[in-house]
């Protein structure tokens, strides 16, 4: 016979449980990867992320490049002035990637006019 599992205790944890679903079977190890922000979707290339904020590195559907502050704000998120918890690839914020080492730690290289 199966135990009735009590669903009462578990529920008293985290209140807020993570709004956007997370896609765990996504391949966090491939050069090119999905990213989303709001409404506007695309996709990061890591290698050009590597070569700093300013650089254009995400690609929307429509084919237009992107900085992650412009994507932030393509996705209607440019208050939160923070791409790194704004973008995210299956529900991961771009935060949590760098901090796991799937995603470069960009240079915050400005550049000279």
């Amino acid at each position: 016979g199966r135990k009735p599992v009590i669903t009462r205790s578990l529920r008293r944890g985290r209140k807020r449980g993570p709004r956007i679903p997370r896609d765990t079977r996504i391949n966090f190890y491939l050069l090119e990867l999905p990213v989303t922000c709001g409404e506007a979707k695309g996709t990061l290339y890591k290698e050009k992320m590597i070569q700093g904020t300013s650089e254009k590195c995400i690609q929307g559907v429509d084919g237009r490049w992107f900085t992650l502050r412009e994507f932030e704000v393509e996705g209607n998120h440019s208050r939160s002035k923070n791409w790194k918890t704004s973008v995210r690839c299956g529900g991961f914020t771009l935060k949590d990637l760098i901090k796991k080492k799937y995603l470069p730690e960009p240079p915050r290289r400005r550049r000279r006019k």
